[in-house]
C-alpha cells in the first residue's frame, strides 16, 4: 500500500487518534500495541505495516510536530534578517508558531503532561534552540552563538511551555500580545536601540 494511499492515510488517522485517547486516558506507559489496535479498530498486522512499535509511533509523531516547528522557526533566515531587519514589534514567525500550536494544542498539552513523553519537552526546547542557532541573530547581538541561542531559544520555549501547561487558556491573539510584549521589551536592550 501506498503511504499517498486514502486508505493508508485514514489508517494513520485511526492509530494516532487511537494513540491520543489512550494516553489521555490512561498514560503513555499504561497501553500497548494491541490497546491501540483495539481502539482504532484495527488488526496488529496493520498497525506493523505503518510502525515498529508504540515507541515508533511516538517518535513518529512527535517527529511531525517538531519538524512543522522547525520549518516555520526557519522562516527567520539570515537572509530575511537582512532584508527585514530585527526591529521593535517585528517577530517574523510569532503568528504563524503560534496558529500551529494552538492547532495541535491537545497532541502538544497531552505529550507534555505527566501521562505524556517525558522526552518530548527536551526535543522541543532543542528544536527551538537549534533554529535560534542557525538563525544567525548572533551577528547583531555580538555574542557566541550558542549564548543566543541559549537564552533566546530558553525564552521561547518557556513562554510556549507556559501557554501549553496553562491548557491554551489565552487565546492565539492574547499569546501573540505576550510574545510581542516580550520582543518589544527585550529589543532596546539587546539591541541598543
Amino acid at each position: 500500500m501506498n503511504k499517498n494511499d486514502e486508505r493508508f492515510r485514514e489508517t494513520e488517522k485511526y492509530i494516532r487518534t487511537a494513540f491520543f485517547e489512550l494516553l489521555e486516558k490512561r498514560g503513555y506507559d499504561h497501553f500497548n500495541v494491541m490497546d491501540i489496535c483495539q481502539k482504532a479498530g484495527i488488526g496488529r498486522t496493520t498497525f506493523y505495516y505503518h510502525y515498529l512499535s508504540k515507541e515508533d509511533l511516538v517518535g513518529k509523531i512527535e517527529d511531525d510536530l517538531l519538524e512543522n516547528v522547525r520549518r516555520i522557526e526557519l522562516k527567520t533566515t539570515p537572509d530575511w534578517i537582512r532584508k527585514n531587519g530585527l526591529k521593535e514589534g517585528n517577530v517574523p514567525h510569532s503568528d504563524v508558531i503560534s496558529k500551529y500550536l494552538a492547532d495541535h494544542g491537545k497532541e502538544l498539552t497531552l505529550l507534555m503532561s505527566e501521562n505524556g513523553d517525558p522526552t518530548f519537552e527536551q526535543r522541543l526546547y532543542q528544536t527551538i534552540r537549534e533554529c535560534w542557532h542557525l538563525s544567525s541573530v548572533s551577528e547583531y547581538l555580538n555574542l557566541p552563538e550558542e549564548y543566543v541561542a541559549a537564552g533566546l531559544g530558553g525564552l521561547e520555549f518557556g513562554l510556549i511551555q507556559a501557554w501549553v501547561k496553562r491548557g491554551f487558556r489565552e487565546s492565539q491573539q492574547e499569546f501573540d500580545a505576550i510574545v510581542h510584549t516580550f520582543s518589544d521589551a527585550l529589543y532596546p536592550v539587546v539591541f541598543n536601540k
